[in-house]
C-alpha cells in the first residue's frame, strides 16, 4: 500500500493533469483492494492492528442495589488496574428480551444471579465464546488474577522482541512432556536460522494464578474431562498477545506442524489474510511501554535472515498454500504495475492532444480490471470455504469430546426428543443443552454450521436452522435391519454444497441402515466445493436385534 501511494504522489508531481491523476488513482486503489502484498511481515503487521476486545458482563436481575454495587466495583477495577487490558465492561438485565445471549457465548440467561461472565469473540469464526465466569461476581483475588499472571507477564516481555512465543503446557500422566523435545528443537533451530528466534514460556496448568489463561486456551475444560491423562499442549503467541489457531495437542505436536505455524509469521502480509483472522488475542494488559519495547524485525540484519530462509526452500517441494497465495498476489501485482505504467504513459502522451479518454480506452481499462478480478476472487472464495471446513471439523471434535465426557458421568448420551420441546427450541442443537448444565462439559452452545443460512432449505423439513444436526440412537432399535452395528450418536454438517445429500442418508449410513455407496460424504479430493455431507459418529457400538 505504501508503495502504491508513493508512486501516486510521484506521478502527481510529474503531471497536474486531472485525467491522469484519476486513472493512476484507480489503478493504485485497485491494486490495494485486490490484495497487493503489504510492505511488512505477518508478525510486523500484527502490531499495527487493533486487539480483540473481550467483554466482562455482569448479568443481574434488574437494577437492584447489590448488582449496582458490584458493577461499580468492576468500574473501579477497570479504571485503576485494568485500563491497559483489552476488556470492556457490560451490564445486562437477565429479563431483557432484546438481549441476544448468543452474542455473549451462552444460550440463555443464567439461572443463578448475579453472575459475571467474561465473553471472548473469534473474528475468524465470527462467534462469541465464554472464557470464564464468577457467580456473585469476581472477588478481589479473582480481579488480581484477571489483571496479571506470571505467564502473561512473560509473554508481554518476550513477544515484542522475538518472532513469537511458544506457550508450552506439559501434560499429566503417561504422555506428559512428550512434546518438550520438539519445542526445544524448534526453538533452537529458529534461533539459528531466523534471528532473533522465538521464546518458550511454560504454563503450569495447576497454578491458580493462570486460571484465566487456562480457561482461554481450553485447558481447564480438557483437564476436567481427563484429569488422569491430559496431553501436552503448545500454542503460538505473536503480536500483542494473539494466540494463533489452531494450537497443537498430544500427537499433533511435531516439528513439521510447529514449523508450519511459525512460518506464517515470516510471510509477507497479504490483505487477503490479515493477522486478525489468524487467532484471538489473550486477555492481558498492553500499554505504551510495551509498544515502545517492540523490536522491528525488518532491520537489514533481520531482512537478510528472512531472505536467506525464504531462498533456502527446496525447488522440488510441493508449493504450500501460502506460497500459492504469494505467487497469485505477485502475478496480480505485476499485471497491475503494467496497467499502471501503461496508463501513465498514455495519459502523458495524450495530455496535449485531447481533453478526454475515448470509449475504447475506457473499455480496455474495464476489461483489464475484470481480468484481475477473475484471478483474485476465486482464490479468495476458496480460502473462505477451506476456513469453514476447518471450523466444522474443529466444532465437531469439540462436541464429540464433550459427549464422551458426558457418557462417562451419566452412562448415556443426551437424548434426542425433538417433538417434546417448545417450538422456539426446534433446533437440534438444543438437545445438547445438558452438556452445559449442571456440569459444564461445554462453555457455549454457539456451534453454528457455517454452511447453513438459516432458511428452511437445510434439511427440507420446514424448520429454519443454523446449527449442526444431532441424533442420539441409543434407544432406536433396528427391526428392519437387525444385527447392524449402530453408533449411539451422530452429528451432521451440510458441507460446502449447503444442501442435504439424499436427505438424512448420511445419518442412516452411520446407523448402518443403508450402504456406504448410497450416500455422498464430503471428500476434499473431489474439489474444495463439492457434494457431500460432513457427518461424525461415535459412542459405544452395539448389536441391535440380537443379544449383546
Amino acid at each position: 500500500m505504501n508503495w502504491c501511494l508513493r508512486c501516486l504522489w510521484k506521478v502527481e508531481v510529474m503531471s497536474r493533469d486531472r485525467r491522469m491523476r484519476i486513472a493512476v488513482f484507480l489503478c493504485a486503489a485497485f491494486s490495494v483492494s485486490r490484495g497487493w502484498p503489504c510492505d511488512d511481515t505477518v508478525r510486523g503487521k500484527a502490531f499495527e492492528e487493533s486487539r480483540n476486545v473481550h467483554r466482562l458482563c455482569l448479568i443481574a436481575d434488574g437494577a437492584d442495589s447489590a448488582s449496582q454495587a458490584a458493577f461499580s466495583r468492576l468500574e473501579t477495577w477497570r479504571a485503576q488496574s485494568g485500563a491497559a487490558m483489552n476488556i470492556e465492561l457490560v451490564r445486562l438485565d437477565a429479563h431483557d428480551e432484546k438481549v441476544n445471549w448468543e452474542d455473549y457465548g451462552i444460550p440463555s440467561a443464567p439461572p443463578t444471579l448475579p453472575v459475571a461472565v467474561l465473553a471472548g469473540f473469534d473474528n475468524a469464526g465470527r462467534r462469541s465464546f465464554v472464557i470464564d465466569h464468577w457467580e456473585l461476581g469476581p472477588s478481589d483475588n479473582d480481579l488480581d488474577a484477571l489483571t496479571r499472571s506470571p505467564v502473561r507477564e512473560a509473554i508481554r516481555r518476550e513477544v515484542g522482541r522475538k518472532w513469537a512465543v511458544l506457550l508450552y503446557a506439559p501434560g499429566v500422566g503417561s504422555g506428559a512432556r512428550s512434546g518438550e523435545t520438539v519445542v526445544e528443537a524448534v526453538s533452537k533451530r529458529w534461533s539459528q536460522e531466523h534471528a532473533p528466534g522465538i521464546a518458550v514460556v511454560r504454563l503450569d496448568r495447576s497454578d491458580p494464578r493462570e486460571r484465566l489463561l487456562c480457561s482461554f486456551a481450553g485447558l481447564a475444560q480438557r483437564d476436567k474431562d481427563t484429569p488422569a491423562g491430559a496431553p501436552d499442549w503448545v500454542g503460538v503467541v505473536f503480536g500483542r498477545g494473539k494466540l494463533m489457531a489452531p494450537p497443537l495437542e498430544g500427537a499433533e505436536i511435531t516439528e513439521a506442524a510447529l514449523e508450519g505455524l511459525l512460518s506464517q509469521l515470516i510471510e509477507i502480509c497479504s490483505c487477503l489474510r490479515p493477522p486478525s483472522m489468524m487467532g484471538v488475542d489473550i486477555p492481558m494488559g498492553w500499554g505504551p511501554e510495551d509498544e515502545k519495547a517492540v523490536v522491528s524485525l525488518l532491520s537489514p540484519e533481520a531482512q537478510k535472515a528472512l531472505e536467506a530462509a525464504l531462498a533456502s526452500d527446496e525447488p522440488a517441494a510441493a508449493p504450500s498454500s501460502h506460497a500459492m497465495l504469494k505467487t497469485t498476489l505477485s502475478a496480480i501485482g505485476l499485471l497491475t504495475v503494467v496497467v499502471f505504467g501503461g496508463t501513465v504513459a498514455l495519459a502523458r502522451r495524450e495530455k496535449r492532444r485531447r481533453a478526454a479518454f475515448t470509449l475504447i480506452e475506457l473499455l480496455i481499462v474495464v476489461a483489464i480490471i475484470a481480468i484481475l478480478a477473475a484471478i483474485a476472487v476465486p482464490n479468495f472464495l476458496e480460502a473462505q470455504t477451506r476456513a469453514k471446513i476447518s471450523r466444522v471439523r474443529s466444532d465437531m471434535r469439540t462436541i464429540s469430546t464433550a459427549l464422551e465426557a458426558y457418557f462417562v458421568d451419566w452412562n448415556h448420551y443426551p437424548y434426542f426428543d425433538r417433538y417434546n420441546l417448545p417450538p422456539r427450541y426446534n433446533e437440534i442443537i438444543y438437545h445438547l443443552i445438558p452438556l452445559t448444565t449442571p456440569v459444564a462439559y461445554l462453555t457455549t452452545m454457539n456451534f453454528r454450521d457455517p454452511f447453513l443460512s438459516g432458511d428452511c432449505r437445510g434439511y427440507n423439513d420446514g424448520i429454519p436452522r443454523y446449527y449442526y444436526n444431532y441424533r442420539n440412537h441409543e434407544f432406536w432399535q433396528s427391526t428392519s435391519a437387525p444385527g447392524f452395528i449402530v453408533p449411539v450418536w451422530v452429528l451432521n454438517g451440510l458441507g460446502p454444497d449447503g444442501a442435504p445429500n439424499q436427505g438424512l442418508n448420511s445419518e442412516l449410513w452411520a446407523r448402518g441402515y443403508v450402504a456406504a455407496n448410497s450416500v455422498t460424504i464430503y471428500d476434499p479430493t473431489n474439489g474444495t466445493v463439492s457434494d457431500g455431507d460432513m457427518p461424525r459418529t461415535g459412542g459405544e457400538t452395539r448389536f441391535y436385534g440380537y443379544p449383546k
